[in-house]
């Protein structure tokens, strides 16, 4: 399948057992806002179907005229014509109040005005989400032609899971809000600028209202995205904006403690307890007690390390190395991945209980590529930082930069960003107040120009030690005012070697 329709999951669709529905109806019943709870269940459909689009669709409780779709996941379902063929979907199980069930739509006499002839769209579950006889909405699962079709199996579960989720979103009052629309988004958009959260693209909004939903309820979290999207501000955010507020967030990276460390570090040893135990050592949960324990890239704890783990979250207790009693901890969990921790279960490499302990309210980060309108916002947040720090007087990037930028897919996500910002303010000389387009890197400036070629990101180790022995050396003449024997000085190379390189690079002042 292509890469990119970004098929939201792979593995065979299986059954819902009773201990699931129950625990996502408990978890349902918890939630008091109606955006949180789309969020779940979209989670929830997601984890529990193999589909490649996914729809849930509202009616306007007021009008009974206007239908929405708050839930819509599929990347290539953006497209408008898919998104037109949806919305024929949804109206007609709405208007026709019944459920249907399709291998081959295009076959489908239910559909026979060739609407469907022409699309990706192949096999569809669709079910109308009822409540006290009432339809408030449409849920519609869609397979391309490229993968096996639903059965029938498939059709019976989803049925099931339809009439769980129903009542959960049967509230009139939330949903009129929904089709008003009053967005507390500025508000929300001022107050996480504080933690560092910077942004106003769709996504970047979407990902604040789950992250307020996470602070007001006491839950895990799971945040699943790639390095460099701002995982641990996220983490920081949630825990400062929680009843937890006043106690300590702790942060671990799972990947970089030693394997034969990794216990001690978690739950702490008592004197003795193995060579070079001197003293007792508190661990992380008992430090992060009444707090929040954020565990970064926990795809990384080793499989022993992740049975143990799971009984710290089934008892709320720990025991040090070497201690004979146990002691009690409250600790909420903030798990990070960059991996999906899915595979993973899938692939026998992440246990199963503990990816369900985990996974209690996941929350998906984007990656900048996908929120590209907010790279002038973060470039601008970065640049006032930067300049502040290096006592700069610097207060806005060139244009063309900023163009390169949005054409960048920037692999490294806001991370990448951050430094590419760094680095151009330290090379600007001390009273300039635009980042010139000259102080570009040449790496950077020929990645972005193939980018929006569409060629390849190959650049070979000589252009990069080259670009980097130019920047030091412009970075140098520029700190040296220019002056070739004090720039040579300090680089420890001769006067002719510094002239050579001037000519060679083109540098000039």
């Amino acid at each position: 399948m292509n890469p990119e329709r970004s098929t939201i999951s792979q593995k065979m669709t299986q059954p819902i057992d009773t201990d699931r529905l129950i625990k996502l109806a408990t978890t349902l019943q918890e939630k008091s806002d109606i955006k949180e709870t789309l969020h779940l269940i979209k989670s929830s459909i997601q984890e529990y179907f193999s589909v490649d689009q996914l729809y849930l669709s509202m009616v306007n409780p007021k009008t009974r005229n206007e239908i929405k779709t708050p839930i819509s996941q599929g990347k290539f379902g953006e497209n408008s014509t898919n998104h037109k063929l949806q919305s024929d979907l949804s109206h007609w199980i709405i208007h026709q109040n019944k459920s249907f069930y399709t291998q081959n739509i295009k076959e489908d006499p239910r559909f026979q005005d060739n609407r469907f002839e022409t699309s990706a769209i192949q096999s569809v579950i669709g079910i109308p989400l009822k409540f006290e006889g009432l339809v408030i909405g449409a849920l519609v699962l869609i397979k391309i032609s490229e993968n096996e079709p639903f059965i029938r199996t498939d059709f019976l579960t989803a049925q099931k899971f339809a009439t769980l989720i129903s009542p959960y979103i049967c509230n009139l009052q939330q949903i009129g809000q929904f089709f008003n629309a009053p967005s507390q988004d500025k508000v929300l958009l001022k107050k996480y600028r504080e933690f560092g959260l910077i942004g106003e693209s769709q996504k970047f909004i979407e990902l604040l209202h789950f992250t307020e939903a996470a602070a007001h309820c006491d839950v895990r979290v799971l945040l699943q995205g790639e390095t460099g999207t701002g995982k641990e501000l996220i983490a920081r955010a949630i825990h400062k904006n929680s009843a937890r507020a006043k106690h300590r967030f702790v942060a671990v990276d799972c990947g970089a403690i030693p394997t034969e460390l990794l216990e001690s570090e978690l739950f702490g040893h008592t004197n003795g307890a193995f060579t070079g135990a001197a003293t007792n050592k508190k661990g992380l949960f008992e430090i992060a007690d009444q707090g929040t324990l954020f565990m970064d890239e926990i795809s990384n704890l080793p499989l022993p390390m992740q049975s143990k783990l799971l009984r710290v979250l089934q008892v709320k207790e720990i025991r040090p190395l070497g201690a004979t009693d146990t002691r009690e901890v409250d600790v909420r969990i903030i798990a990070a991945a960059s991996d999906s921790l899915r595979s993973l279960v899938d692939r026998g490499e992440f246990r199963e209980d503990l990816f369900y302990r985990l996974h209690v309210y996941p929350i998906s980060v984007p990656q900048l590529s996908s929120r590209k309108t907010d790279i002038p916002l973060l470039s601008e947040y970065f640049l006032k930082e930067f300049s502040l720090r290096q006592e700069k007087q610097l207060d806005s990037i060139h244009p063309k930069i900023i163009e390169l930028m949005l054409n960048y897919d920037w692999p490294g996500n806001i991370r990448e960003l951050e430094n590419l910002i760094e680095r151009l303010v330290t090379l600007a000389p001390p009273h300039e107040e635009v980042i010139d387009y000259s102080l570009l890197p040449e790496g950077f400036f020929r990645r972005a120009q193939g980018q929006s070629n569409g060629e390849k990101d190959i650049q070979s180790l000589p252009d990069q030690l080259d670009e980097y022995e130019k920047q030091l050396i412009k970075k140098t003449l520029l700190e040296k005012d220019w002056n070739q024997s004090a720039a040579a000085r300090a680089l420890q190379i001769s006067e002719s070697n510094i002239r050579y390189k001037i000519k060679k690079f083109n540098l000039s002042r």
